[in-house]
């Protein structure tokens, strides 16, 4: 009865509040990519500190930090508020596999870090293809931290666990649920998701 209605009220407040966080940075991710010109960027001082101001400016409002990137057509680090190697190596990784699809302008998935033993926090991620007049182009995007969606929910009773379309679990909580492949558990889930 009341612990049920609470538990499915819970889990609602923080579907909506994880939409509006992605959505708010994917946002602000679409926005750079069509102000920024990634040749000014990389040559001139006083146009990079404009655009990083902005990055900090609306990094500093969120309700939960994340971190933005910016890589060029080769992959290679541009700019970043963040220096974990490998969540560096991993989105290197990611670009180099989509930078062949030129249609390609958006990537967008939840990163379980299963391959890495947990080593590293799930992650987030939200990035948008960039070009400019000149024919530079690369990636640019957020990537927040499951650690960040634990540290906003506190130390609530109740355990919400984020998976994505194969079941692989992104909430660092959701560990309980988790089966031997790094999946939610095949006893937990149905047909339409999380029974």
């Amino acid at each position: 009865g009341i612990i049920t209605a609470k538990n499915k009220k819970s889990c609602r407040e923080f579907s909506d509040f994880f939409s509006q966080v992605s959505e708010a940075y994917l946002k602000e991710a679409d926005s750079i990519g069509e102000s920024i010109n990634l040749g000014e960027f990389q040559n001139s001082v006083s146009y990079r500190v404009d655009i990083v101001s902005e990055i900090y400016e609306f990094l500093n409002t969120q309700s939960l930090r994340g971190d933005y990137y910016l890589f060029d057509q080769n992959g290679d680090v541009v700019f970043s508020t963040g220096q974990d190697p490998i969540i560096i190596q991993y989105i290197q990784n990611r670009l180099s596999m989509i930078c062949r699809d030129e249609d390609k302008t958006e990537l967008r998935f939840m990163y379980d870090s299963y391959n890495l033993n947990r080593t590293s926090s799930p992650l987030y991620i939200a990035f948008r293809k960039i070009s400019d007049e000149n024919g530079q182009w690369g990636y640019g995007g957020f990537v927040i931290s499951a650690g960040s969606f634990n540290d906003y929910l506190g130390n609530q009773e109740l355990s919400i666990v984020i998976t994505n379309g194969f079941y692989r679990i992104f909430s660092e909580n959701g560990l309980a649920f988790e089966n031997d492949r790094g999946k939610l558990d095949e006893k937990l889930r149905d047909g339409s998701g999380i029974k």
